[in-house]
């Protein structure tokens, strides 16, 4: 019985190729590896038969301003779900420590970046396919709940959070300022809003703020 894969998958490629130049058109016209498309068929299919806000062989810039790929992006709101899907070849099999290292760089950089980056061997998604699933539904309910959180924050705020979580010390506007590229009289509207909608409490200062922590009631966002 046709449960609607096929021409779904079909559907799938066609839009993403339409909306893809460069680099990235040209390994969505190769088309996606046997291991990927098992595991849309088997895992991501029967789990929510849609392919809507999923990205394949996503483009995100690295390091040196080239592009490394993302098997499948899910985004939906402000958070991103990475979803790598590694086979079991000769890829594997022959790296090199060089290549491995650069592998996990790589995986380091999109957390960094803010993903939240999962990792499936095609021997889990052909074994443990319903673990694959309820692994990937805990994971998009977290992110769906990040999304929320952060529905009504602009980029600039969020980008200062992000610096706030991850700062071993308090943040302060020179650091906004340096991080975001802004003007010192816009960080520290910024950061007064912030402030104000209590995202941020301030750490030394009373008549003149100098430096900021995460608000005691947001110590448990993730970005």
């Amino acid at each position: 019985m046709d449960d609607g894969f096929d021409r779904a998958y079909k559907e799938f490629i066609k839009f993403h190729t339409a909306k893809r130049a460069g680099p990235a058109l040209q390994r969505i016209e190769r088309g996606l590896g046997h291991a990927e498309r098992t595991f849309l068929k088997e895992v991501w299919w029967p789990a929510y038969g849609h392919f809507e806000n999923l990205h394949p062989e996503y483009a995100v810039k690295d390091l040196k301003d080239g592009f490394r790929f993302i098997d499948f992006a899910y985004i939906e709101g402000h958070s991103r779900l990475a979803l790598e899907i590694e086979g079991f070849g000769p890829h594997w099999k022959d790296i090199s420590p060089e290549e491995y290292t650069d592998d996990c760089r790589r995986a380091n950089s999109l957390v960094l970046d803010g993903w939240l980056v999962l990792r499936f061997t095609y021997h889990d998604i052909t074994t443990s396919a319903r673990q694959c699933e309820h692994i990937i539904r805990q994971a998009r309910g977290d992110i769906i709940a990040r999304s929320t959180a952060f529905k009504d924050t602009t980029p600039y705020e969020r980008d200062i959070i992000r610096l706030a979580i991850r700062s071993t010390q308090p943040i302060t506007a020179q650091d906004v300022r340096s991080y975001l590229n802004i003007s010192r009289d816009y960080s520290f509207n910024l950061l007064h809003g912030l402030t104000e909608r209590k995202w941020l409490l301030p750490s030394r200062g009373t008549r003149r703020i100098n430096s900021y922590v995460l608000h005691p009631s947001k110590r448990n966002i993730r970005f």
